[in-house]
């Protein structure tokens, strides 16, 4: 976490982008059908791919419908890939899970070698542990329900487990956290404002950041 809060002073200027990844599972592993990356920053759509997987009948991907234009395989990924500038160099990636679970079923999706060192799991951030490590465990943490306690009124909510709508979630979602990870430089103002922010959650979600 301390280096994405240092990223402006970065002499590397690596690139952060919120990931999210859907899958499906086939027999005992996880497939992606979809991955979606926003620049963190500036909230720009940088990738929304749908993947090749192995699809039956009742493959979640089926709720995309006309969105499916078309699917691409590990080849034409790295290409898109190479084409933004994306490499393990380069680039940092932000994820909503407990573990490495989005870039583990991207290694997959590259035959599990020689995949884009930018999938390696030490080049991932992940929040969450952020905001379980002081709450009870049975505050619930799932992306939308967070998202939904801080911007109740964002119709993004409704757009949850689409890999998009989720990178941006998670984005927002951090972006009014990070002024109360950077205590020493929000101050008081900073923090006021995320009270504000989190509807007299306080004392749950708010207290251990803010």
């Amino acid at each position: 976490m301390a280096e994405f809060l240092r990223r402006d002073s970065d002499i590397a200027r690596r690139w952060w982008l919120s990931m999210d990844t859907e899958t499906v599972k086939v027999g005992d592993r996880y497939q992606a059908w979809q991955i979606s990356l926003v620049d963190q920053d500036t909230g720009e759509e940088v990738m929304n791919e749908f993947l090749t997987h192995d699809c039956k009948g009742d493959c979640s991907c089926a709720r995309a419908g006309r969105r499916m234009t078309g699917r691409i395989g590990p080849q034409e990924l790295i290409e898109k890939l190479e084409a933004k500038g994306i490499t393990g160099e380069s680039t940092r990636f932000i994820a909503w899970a407990t573990g490495d679970h989005d870039c583990a079923v991207m290694r997959d999706f590259f035959g599990g070698a020689n995949f884009p060192s930018c999938f390696e799991k030490d080049r991932l951030l992940l929040p969450y542990h952020e905001f379980r490590r002081n709450l009870p465990k049975s505050f619930p943490l799932r992306l939308g329900e967070v998202f939904e306690m801080l911007f109740p009124d964002d119709p993004l909510y409704y757009q949850w487990h689409d890999a998009l709508a989720d990178a941006q979630m998670q984005r927002k979602i951090i972006q009014a956290f990070e002024p109360a990870q950077k205590a020493g430089q929000a101050g008081r103002e900073g923090r006021a404002r995320l009270r504000v922010l989190i509807q007299g959650r306080e004392s749950t979600i708010g207290r251990h950041l803010v």
